[in-house]
């Protein structure tokens, strides 16, 4: 179904409703089911420090898994910690 046809549909039963707030409303559904389907996927990496367990995460949604890579180049998943830092250790 294309844009055009979504909003003449929205407009059948919201006959005030403009072009530029349906577009709104439906970008942000869409949002929101790819959020809650879990549609959205990426990858990211980053440099981690000795003796720093949090770091700042921008814009992301969930982490599924964590790898880290040794000296010799080989990456090993490490294991999900639950719970806070001070209740783990």
């Amino acid at each position: 179904m294309t844009q055009k046809e979504l909003i003449e549909l929205v407009r059948k039963t919201h006959p005030h409703m403009g072009a530029k707030e349906i577009n709104k409303k439906l970008n942000i559904a869409q949002r929101k089911m790819c959020l809650q389907t879990k549609a959205i996927k990426g990858s990211s990496t980053g440099t981690s420090s000795a003796g720093t367990r949090e770091y700042e995460l921008s814009d992301m949604i969930e982490v599924e898994k964590v790898y880290l890579k040794d000296d010799d180049g080989n990456f090993k998943q490490i294991p999900r910690i639950v719970g806070s830092p001070s209740e783990v250790e």
